[in-house]
């Protein structure tokens, strides 16, 4: 099977219905942890780039790449729910 082995049919019937009217949210705990997360990440490639290019003055083609990958990774909204029924909610 595409993507590995699926569980058995009984189990799959024994999970709950999914709900779209009222989903449960983790709320604002989510968010924090992304901008947290995403801060290290910044401040990580940040102190890389600097030894590279200003201590050790050898960027190499790697250098290059990261700053678009990190600009384009930065920029997803992993908190931001695909399904348009489910809305964000801060509480």
């Amino acid at each position: 099977m595409p993507g590995g082995p699926s569980p058995p049919p009984e189990v799959i019937a024994s999970w709950p219905k999914p709900n779209y009217i009222n989903p449960e949210t983790r709320g604002v705990g989510l968010v924090v942890v992304t901008w947290v997360l995403g801060g290290l990440t910044i401040l990580t490639v940040s102190a890389r780039l600097w030894s590279r290019v200003i201590v050790l003055r050898s960027p190499g083609k790697d250098d290059y790449v990261i700053i678009p990958a990190t600009v384009r990774f930065s920029s997803l909204n992993p908190h931001v729910p695909r399904n348009p029924l489910i809305r964000l909610t801060l509480s």
